[in-house]
């Protein structure tokens, strides 16, 4: 599970940088991500704001959104609310405060650590395997 936190507060860092220019306070996830049972609920706990999980009867969510775009585009749906109509809720999750209060004070670790292992990580890339 340490990796599936260090992945969630990689996505809260980027999080954080997109809520300069947007207000997100809610996440959908779809897909292979939202098919881990620990994964939304930690992801609610970590962001601190809700999350729900959708299905669909499609057979590969990840490239759903871009079929609907095309949809929309040739007219094989009249407009975007008429696109998802395959797509329902399945589960929803909400920040449970005792998580949250944990995972702040192991993020605000972890963003203090970055600064430190930045330079490894840039000699890394410069090793081939």
């Amino acid at each position: 599970m340490a990796v599936v936190e260090g992945v969630t507060f990689a996505l809260r860092s980027i999080l954080a940088s997109l809520q300069d220019f947007i207000d997100i306070h809610r996440l959908h996830l779809i897909g292979g991500g939202a098919q881990l049972a620990a994964w939304p609920q930690m992801l609610a706990d970590i962001f601190g704001f809700d999350v729900s999980t959708l299905t669909t009867d499609a057979k590969d969510a990840t490239s759903l959104g871009a079929a609907i775009n095309a949809g929309v585009d040739i007219g094989l749906f009249k407009d975007f609310q008429e696109g998802v109509q395959s797509i329902r809720n399945k589960e929803a999750y909400s920040a449970r405060s005792e998580k949250s209060d944990t995972y702040e004070k192991l993020f605000a670790v972890y963003t203090a650590l970055y600064p430190h292992v930045k330079p490894v990580f840039q000699n890394l890339r410069h090793i081939s395997t």
